[in-house]
Order: structure tokens, then C-alpha cells, then sequence
């Protein structure tokens, strides 16, 4: 149960991401401040409307803030004369009822409550996104909200808000400092990490994601042997990807890599001496062939390449640029490297950098 100090803490949480927000995209802050507390009587009250007794720590949150409208995003915690009566409560169970009704009892099911939407009791809604938002207690308090994918039953309304919450936040961050930040907390296409930092969290990361198939990231390739490969290759590499070899001479890790130099160069002689006689190949060929690339990557089953006039990271099969998600280095070799750092960052479960202890 969530004490109301704890409440206050929360509700101030949410009114710091909506100024943020506000002050990012000009989007609203919250319609109205959280409402004052609700007195015992009103509390007592909606109890009576519904029947059974408010679960504590429901009754902690209604005596901190007795509704708020608009607290994040539109949606909205009803207060106590909300509940158990009225327009809002009548349209929040309607809306269980149809949800419960379409998912053919599936829904509470897989959460494993009672499939009588009448036994849960609605906390929140949201009149601008269709069922999306809508809060409800199961009798024994724990909550749930209205998801069509990977459906979740969270133990408390307090851990249900503080996840919603933890939501809102990432939605502001990303707006604040655009896709990539995760790992960073910071913009980092205004500011962005060295070559060799990002390859040492990528390598920190990975012993957490996937401890059986850690990243491995190679010895750092010499000046010298950059030199000849750019011999081999008859072009010059761009400082960016020649910065990610002298920081590892091939890096790996769950879902691609980045190409070693033997590597570079059997995947630059494939691309030039494919067999004349497959007209597939000879279609990827002619499309290699078009951009002056050097390979570079390798992600899922995409071969790219870095066009040496521009840096751009090209998918070279497909025969045209890869597009960047936002902000000045998407589709370079450093946004793919920032790219690949964040899912690796998401698939360890979001750890903050300070405890990943990488020294460079």
C-alpha cells in the first residue's frame, strides 16, 4: 500500500514530465492540478455507491488527490464522486464490460482475474483514446489497465502508476533528446559519446543481455593495416568507420555486427565477382556497384555499406540509404553504432550507465 507521502511523491512526478513535455512541444500541461484530497466523508460515500470498501491503498490515493484530469497525456484518476455513479464510472465499466465481451473471456484469463467485469473497480480513464488508460482494481487491490499486447496484472495501483509513469518519463526523454539517449540521459547527437566509450558500453551491455553470447569486440586494427585495406578497396575510409576499427578491429553481438577488416574486404569481393549467371545477383551487384560504399555492418541479414563520398550507412541488397530515426548522425556510421548500443541497453533492462563500471 502506498502511503499519502508517497502519493505526493508520485503526483509530483507526473506534473514535472508534463512540464517538461509542455515545454519541448508546446503540449499541454495538465488541465488542472491534482484535485485536493477527498475528506472521510467522501470517501465514505463513494464506498457506499460501490458497495464495498474503497482497497487501501486506493483510499491513500484518493485522500492525497481526489481525481486529476489530464495527468499525463490525457488520461485522467477519478475522484470519489466518480465512483460508483455517475457518467464516467458508468462509461469506464461499460467500456470493461466490452472489453471483457471482445477478448471472449481471454483478456482476464491471461491475467488471471475475475472475468466478471462488475467485481473490478475503475481509477482511471480516458475520453481521447478509446479504452487506452482505463485503470481498474481487482477486489484484492491488485490493478490493471486496458492493453491489447502482453496484457500485465501489477501487484498495487501504486506500482501500476509508477510503471505508467516510468512510461511517460522514457515518451519525454525521447522527445526531450531524441531515439539513442537510453543508455546516456543525454542528446547524444548534440553530444555524442566517443567511438571506443560506445563500443565498451555495447560490450558491457551485452554481458547482461545475453550473458551466453556476449558481445566480443576485436583488438584494435593498426593505422597500418587501415592503410592497406584502403590500397585493396582503391578508396579512402571515412574518418568514422575508420575511428570504429582503430577502436575494434570487429565487433559482434545478438542480431549483427560490425565488419573486421578481412571481413570488409571478402564482403567487397563478393559484391565485385558475383556470379554473371544469377540474375538476382547481378540486380544486387549493379545496385552495389551504383553507390561507392565500403561494407561495414552487418544487421539481421542486411549488409551495409558507408558511401565514402558522404558517410551515409547504406542497406547495400536494397540499393539505397538507410533512414535515421531523428536527429543530425541517423543513417551514419555512429547513429547505427548509438542505435544498436540502445537495444542492446534495453534488452540488459535498462541499466543505468554509472552501474555498468566501463572505465575508459
Amino acid at each position: 500500500m502506498a502511503e499519502p507521502n508517497t502519493w505526493h511523491a508520485v503526483l509530483e512526478a507526473f506534473t514535472e514530465q508534463a512540464r517538461r513535455r509542455a515545454e519541448i512541444d508546446g503540449a499541454p500541461a495538465p488541465d488542472t492540478p491534482p484535485r485536493p484530497g477527498a475528506t472521510e466523508s467522501e470517501l465514505a460515500a463513494a464506498e457506499r455507491r460501490l458497495g464495498r470498501p474503497l482497497h487501501p491503498g486506493h483510499r491513500a490515493l484518493l485522500a492525497t488527490a481526489d481525481g486529476w484530469d489530464g495527468y499525463a497525456d490525457g488520461a485522467a484518476l477519478l475522484g470519489t464522486a466518480e465512483l460508483g455513479a455517475g457518467p464516467r464510472h458508468d462509461r469506464a465499466a461499460a467500456v470493461l464490460a466490452e472489453y471483457f465481451a471482445e477478448s471472449a473471456g481471454r483478456f482476464p484469463a491471461a491475467l488471471g482475474i475475475d472475468p466478471d467485469p462488475a467485481a473490478h473497480t475503475p481509477v482511471g480513464d480516458c475520453a481521447e483514446d478509446g479504452y487506452n488508460q482505463h485503470i481498474y482494481l481487482t477486489p484484492a487491490g491488485a490493478a490493471f489497465e486496458l492493453r491489447a499486447r502482453r496484457p500485465v496484472l501489477h501487484p498495487d495501483l501504486a506500482a501500476l502508476l509508477r510503471h505508467r509513469l516510468r512510461e511517460f518519463t522514457e515518451r519525454v526523454d525521447r522527445l526531450m533528446w531524441g531515439p539513442e539517449h537510453g543508455p546516456w540521459g543525454r542528446d547524444v547527437h548534440l553530444d555524442p559519446p566517443p567511438v571506443d566509450r560506445i563500443i565498451a558500453v555495447m560490450t558491457a551491455l551485452g554481458r547482461i543481455a545475453d550473458p551466453e553470447a556476449p558481445v566480443h569486440a576485436g583488438p584494435p586494427a593498426t593505422p597500418e593495416r587501415l592503410s592497406r585495406l584502403e590500397r585493396a578497396l582503391g578508396v579512402s575510409l571515412r574518418p568514422e568507420h575508420r575511428a570504429v576499427l582503430l577502436a575494434a578491429d570487429g565487433l559482434r553481438y545478438p542480431g549483427g555486427q560490425v565488419l573486421s577488416v578481412p571481413e570488409i574486404r571478402e564482403s567487397a569481393l563478393v559484391a565485385q565477382h558475383t556470379a554473371a549467371g544469377d540474375g538476382r545477383k547481378r540486380a544486387a551487384r549493379g545496385r552495389i556497384s551504383r553507390v561507392p560504399t565500403v561494407p561495414f555492418a552487418l544487421a539481421g541479414i542486411a549488409l551495409l555499406g558507408v558511401d565514402v563520398r558522404d558517410g551515409r550507412v547504406h542497406d547495400l541488397l536494397a540499393g539505397q540509404p538507410v533512414a535515421g530515426r531523428a536527429g543530425a548522425e541517423d543513417g551514419t556510421v555512429l547513429g547505427h553504432l548509438l542505435a544498436e548500443c540502445e537495444a542492446l541497453w534495453r534488452a540488459a533492462g535498462r541499466p543505468p550507465l554509472h552501474t555498468l563500471c566501463v572505465v575508459l
